[in-house]
């Protein structure tokens, strides 16, 4: 079922979604509204949308997959002020897992997804 535009305006519906590799040469394999991704860093992307949101209070749901035996996250919208990782025209994501209680170190997810809700 293709997305109905129809809906854009509509605080209950989907802005932006990505599917993409977060290993080697970082790709995007399927999205809608984001134009780019940027490497910053081992589990440390910017994924920047095709039309922005409203403004920086929106929703951000994630996921990955490309390890296994570890206790993994993404985070979305860490940092506030100038450091802020929400914005507008963009959201930064860093991915992360640990082994069997160690610290968390940042990783490249062979497989990273992310949902936006908002305006």
């Amino acid at each position: 079922m293709a997305y109905n535009d129809g809906y854009k305006g509509h605080k209950d519906s989907i802005k932006a979604w990505i599917n993409f590799n977060g290993t080697s040469t970082i790709a995007i394999r399927s999205s809608y509204n984001i134009s780019s991704i940027t490497d910053n860093g081992t589990g440390d992307y910017t994924v920047t949308f095709s039309t922005a949101m409203e403004d920086a209070n929106y929703s951000v749901s994630t996921s990955m997959a490309g390890t296994s035996g570890a206790y993994a996250n993404v985070d979305a919208g860490f940092g506030s002020g100038a450091n802020a990782a929400l914005a507008a025209g963009s959201m930064r994501l860093r991915s992360k897992y640990a082994f069997d209680g160690d610290a968390y170190s940042y990783y490249d997810y062979s497989t990273l997804h992310a949902q936006v809700f908002g305006r």
